[in-house]
Formats: structure tokens, C-alpha cells, sequence
């Protein structure tokens, strides 16, 4: 897995609502694992899952609480 920094001039035109936060920007590689074959989440009923424009805003959650929210087809 990588990671990147962008420089506060890098996110003001990206569009990110806070130049002064910090952001760290990683590359997921794609998992073969069964688990996550064809699966699908309803991340609105994740916790920091904002309403309206703010659904828009990164957050972050753990495996375990993505888990939780998958939707079974």
C-alpha cells in the first residue's frame, strides 16, 4: 500500500473544505479474497456518514464497522 501527501495548494484545488487539516491519501490495491467478491454496503449507516452535501466528506471507518453494513444480494 502507498501513500501520498499533497501540499495545502494540492487540496484547496482538489476542493477540500479545510486547508489547514491534514490528509494522507492511500492507493488500495484490488483483494481477491471471497469475502468481498460481488459485495455491496449501504454506507449511510455507517457512523461519520454525513447527510446532504456532507455526505460528500471523507471519513474513516474500520473493517469490522464496514462489515456490519454490507448488503446481502
Amino acid at each position: 500500500m502507498a501513500s501520498t501527501c499533497f501540499w495545502k495548494e494540492d487540496m484547496l484545488k482538489k476542493g477540500y473544505p479545510d486547508p489547514k487539516a491534514n490528509y494522507l491519501v492511500v492507493e488500495i490495491e484490488k483483494v481477491e479474497d471471497p469475502a468481498f467478491a460481488n459485495v455491496k454496503w449501504d454506507f449511510r449507516k455507517l457512523a461519520g456518514f454525513g447527510n446532504g452535501r456532507g455526505s460528500g466528506i471523507p471519513f474513516a471507518s474500520s473493517l469490522a464497522a464496514l462489515m456490519r453494513v454490507k448488503v446481502m444480494p
